[in-house]
């Protein structure tokens, strides 16, 4: 007990020169009552960080990426990271101060979410209870980053993600054998390289109250901006519920039918594939492509690879043509049907057949979510372009509600409103894009 409350005191120490404030006494000046929501919220993430799990897994010989969880009762259950559970070897698990855990029972899975829950024989003395709402924009939350090189979690000293929920949209995701639009979250705030490194693993996210709201799920770099999306997990807690009075194992290793895990994943032709990508190797990368088509006909996991344009577009060399891009297929999951119609747009455009790549993005927005923002952008880009700038608005308009959080949107934006001549808006737009700016500075 002694280690850590040393710890959490080095950790304090360590949030105070990002938090300015968070160790003094007495009374905040006027006005700053957002510090203070930030410094309460720091302090209670470190808190809370004695409830993390982390897991590592081995492939082989091969070290595999440390995935992390979090104690939601105090009896040991879990929710933790499904992709630490897919391999044929036992990960190894130990609780925040380095206690070695022997891997629990399975009672559930959540594959779209990429969490799992597992009961634990170990009683732990922290534990997260869930939120009894689901976050809305505005809400400040913390990421509990767990680092995964440290001895123990709480000798990382990795600092939480603190920051507020920016947008609410769809994108689509789910797991290796079949995609899907959900909702996810995304959560403004700078980030360090530590934390950058650390986020990998998965980790869980509370509200301003220390209850469970979230995992992070992906980070994406949009120029000089990271975009942070969360998994929301609050409508699990039913789920969940039904789970523990069943108290059904699920045995491991996980069988076929369980297992979210492609199994072309573990083809070495599936690793040539990708460094040959990597490496600019468009041939290679290729062959290595039909060589596994031809073997796994059908892994929904291969067809989002081959409906990559990388594969098949190069302006220096083009390798094929537009009749030899894969069609949008009927049978598809609907985020594979839309990715193949942006991509046959991107190519459309890129033979200067604009009219024709507009018609397959307007074919890609009729079957995505409507707070789906991206393939709107894209095709309002398009209008743009083409000098359409009324009908470039329009898109831009109804997508701002979920996609307010992206610098690079934002500005393409501003630029249609200056072509509209509206340059009142334009301005409001220049301020967000300056409010982001501030929002993700490192």
């Amino acid at each position: 007990m002694k280690t850590i409350k040393t710890t959490t005191s080095l950790l304090l120490a360590i949030l105070a020169g990002l938090f300015p404030g968070i160790a003094a006494a007495g009374p905040e000046p006027a006005g700053a009552v957002a510090k203070d929501a930030n410094v309460a919220l720091a302090r209670l993430a470190c808190e809370k960080q004695a409830a993390a799990i982390r897991l590592d897994s081995k492939v082989g010989s091969n070290q595999g990426q440390a995935s992390s969880g979090v104690f939601i009762s105090k009896e040991g259950l879990s929710l933790i990271n499904l992709s630490s559970l897919v391999w044929k070897e036992k990960p190894t698990a130990v609780t925040a101060d380095g206690t070695p855990l022997k891997l629990g029972k399975i009672l559930g899975l959540f594959p779209t979410a990429d969490l799992a829950l597992m009961k634990f024989e170990h009683r732990p003395k922290t534990w997260v209870e869930f939120a009894g709402k689901d976050l809305e924009v505005g809400d400040a939350v913390a990421v509990i980053v767990v680092d995964s090189q440290k001895k123990t979690i709480q000798d990382g000293k990795v600092p939480p993600v603190i920051g507020k929920i920016l947008a609410k949209r769809s994108c689509a995701r789910g797991d290796y054998r079949k995609k899907e639009f959900t909702q996810i979250l995304s959560l403004g705030s700078g980030l360090t390289l530590k934390q950058r490194l650390h986020l990998a693993g998965g980790p869980f996210v509370i509200n301003k109250d220390g209850h469970l709201v979230a995992f992070f799920y992906s980070q994406t770099m949009r120029k000089e901006q990271v975009l942070l999306a969360l998994t929301p997990v609050v409508t699990l807690a039913d789920s969940i519920s039904h789970m523990v009075k069943e108290d059904k194992a699920i045995p491991f290793p996980l069988s076929e039918a369980n297992n979210p895990m492609d199994p072309v994943l573990m083809d070495p032709a599936f690793n040539r594939m990708a460094v040959s990508r990597r490496m600019g190797n468009r041939e290679e990368s290729r062959r290595c492509l039909k060589e596994l088509l031809a073997r796994y006909p059908a892994s929904f996991l291969l067809k989002d690879w081959a409906l990559d344009t990388v594969n098949y577009y190069d302006p220096a060399d083009p390798l094929v043509g537009l009749e030899d891009f894969p069609v949008c297929d009927p049978a598809d999951p609907v985020p594979d049907q839309v990715k193949s119609l942006d991509c046959r747009a991107f190519l459309l455009i890129e033979m200067g057949l604009t009219e024709k790549a507009i018609e397959a993005r307007k074919s890609a927005i009729a079957l995505s979510p409507k707070d789906e923002p991206v393939t709107r952008h894209f095709l309002a880009r398009a209008y743009f372009n083409l000098g359409r700038f009324e009908e470039a608005e329009s898109l831009m308009r109804e997508a701002y509600p979920s996609y307010w959080d992206s610098i690079e949107f934002a500005g393409d934006y501003e630029r249609i409103l200056i072509k509209l001549g509206k340059f009142e808006e334009a301005d409001k737009m220049s301020d967000r894009i300056y409010e982001l700016s501030e929002i993700y500075r490192r």
